[in-house]
């Protein structure tokens, strides 16, 4: 039987999204082969996975500048998607050229954001302005609750991951061969978060524009920057 992506529902949003997610798992995966725990434990791996892959938790924040020429990016820091110091749209420089006398713009590694050339001492305090992709924060109780933006269409994206889990630790050909599926089966539930993401609502406006907006209201094409990212 072909794969039939799973649809919004029109009569059930769960109050608790966790706790009818393990009722839906237990039907397959009993708790003698996995633990409440470790349930939660992937469910919480699949859903960070999935919002930072999709992008779909855009944030925005200004990050005051020194002489110093690195900064500590936000603990819920994915990906900078975008990069303004006085106006400026800043280039990523590859973290191999960052070093470089000529290299202009930033660079990024372990949890740093670094401008290129470095501000000199005694120059005037401004701000970078960081459009990232956050990463949302891991469960710890089955109560707890999910991003909007994670909405209930996309719900069946934990179970595949769940399960293609459980399945690759059985081993077997047969349990392999489920692993494979289920894993095809989140990897395209991801790809649709994306889109869903990127998607334009029904004024013809990106999810991202209010966020750019709010940096440079007078740059409506700033949105474009971001979606052909």
């Amino acid at each position: 039987m072909p794969y039939l992506p799973a649809q919004p529902s029109e009569t059930l949003t769960p109050s608790a999204p966790l706790a009818y997610l393990k009722m839906r798992l237990r039907q397959t995966i009993p708790i003698e082969l996995m633990s409440d725990e470790t349930l939660l434990a992937y469910l919480s791996e699949a859903y960070q996975d999935a919002c930072e892959r999709a992008r779909c938790l855009p944030a925005l924040t200004s990050i005051p500048v020194t002489d110093a020429q690195e900064y500590d990016l936000p603990a819920d820091f994915a990906e900078i998607l975008l990069v303004y110091r006085d106006g400026v749209e800043l280039e990523r420089i590859p973290n191999r050229l960052a070093m470089r006398a000529d290299a202009w713009g930033y660079y990024e590694y372990g949890g740093k954001i670094g401008l290129s050339p470095a501000p000199q001492t005694g120059s005037s305090t401004s701000a970078i302005w960081l459009v990232y992709a956050r990463r949302p924060a891991a469960f710890v109780t089955y109560d707890d609750a999910l991003e909007a933006a994670f909405t209930p269409e996309f719900f069946d994206a934990l179970l595949h991951y769940a399960r293609w889990k459980r399945y690759a630790v059985d081993g077997g050909a047969g349990r392999i061969s489920q692993a494979s599926w289920e894993r095809d089966r989140w990897r395209i539930m991801v790809a649709r978060l994306r889109q869903s993401a990127r998607a334009v609502d029904a004024a013809s406006r990106s999810r991202f524009v209010h966020v750019l907006e709010t940096l440079h209201p007078s740059r409506r094409g700033l949105a474009n920057d971001v979606d052909a990212r």
